[in-house]
């Protein structure tokens, strides 16, 4: 099942052993990003470390894993859905190219901002939700 992964849910999988980690690696989904993904990630890549329960180097062989098991899109596949990923976000454009991203392959968005469950053009799920589909 292709499902666009956006910044939030990864950092949930580094700082918790839990299961969204597991649901990344279950191979039951295929997870897609953009290339925002782990530019965010490395911005708050110290961060994320110190909240993590992680030492530095499990931190940064997870997040090798996470780059491994993602793969990225670039905007260029997906650019002729930013603008109305923009309208659709009205005023939320932080994630523009996750939705974008989501309306270009017509697939879910595995995200647990609570504003984007409102669109009406994509299906935004939470973990349970993931599960529930991929049969986990």
């Amino acid at each position: 099942m292709l499902v666009v992964i956006d910044a939030n849910v990864i950092c949930s999988a580094l700082l918790a052993k839990g299961k969204t980690a597991d649901i990344i690696f279950s191979g039951k989904i295929e997870p897609i990003a953009p290339e925002l993904l782990f530019v965010e990630l490395e911005k708050h890549k110290n961060e994320l470390l110190n909240k993590s329960k992680l030492s530095k180097e499990d931190f940064n062989i997870l997040l090798l894993l996470l780059k491994n098991k993602i793969r990225i899109v670039s905007s260029d596949e997906f650019k002729e859905y930013l603008s109305k990923a923009n309208i659709l976000l009205k005023g939320h454009e932080k994630d523009t190219e996750y939705v974008a991203l989501a309306l270009k392959y017509n697939c879910p968005l595995w995200s647990k901002e609570k504003l984007l469950k409102k669109l009406k053009d994509i299906k935004v799920l939470d973990a349970n939700e993931i599960m529930d589909l991929a049969g986990l």
